[in-house]
């Protein structure tokens, strides 16, 4: 009598197998929640490229080396070397984006590429 019931049940698990797919997995549905967090996930992944990326580099955008002095910051670097229509803000992630920078510390002595803009105070950059 077991063994009769035991064939019942395979039988059972065999029918749902081949009804739920060809090679015997069940499907299963995702939840509303589910497709929301695969969506959220997708869509922080894509904003976080974005800001990583910086600011687009303009086609015609001029730049030269300067050598850090002891003392300046990257907002200082921005301030010397401001665009036409950028804030300094935008400027220093100019700056960081032109050198690769992974953040707005800098070295003494270090060379690194400004954005020649319309508004160079070039007596302050002539240093």
């Amino acid at each position: 009598m077991r063994s009769s019931s035991l064939t019942h049940t395979t039988r059972r698990t065999q029918h749902r197998r081949t009804e739920s797919s060809p090679r015997g997995h069940s499907r299963s549905r995702l939840t509303t929640s589910e497709i929301l967090l695969v969506v959220l996930c997708i869509l922080a992944v894509i904003g976080a490229y974005c800001v990583s990326a910086g600011p687009a580099i303009p086609d015609d955008m001029d730049s030269r080396p300067v050598r850090v002095e002891a003392g300046q910051t990257m907002w200082d670097l921005a301030v010397t070397h401001s665009v036409d229509g950028l804030s300094t803000a935008d400027t220093v992630a100019l700056i960081r984006t032109l050198n690769s920078l992974p953040d707005s510390g800098l070295a003494a002595d270090t060379i690194v590429l400004v954005p020649v803009g319309s508004t160079q105070n070039t007596a302050l950059a002539a240093r």
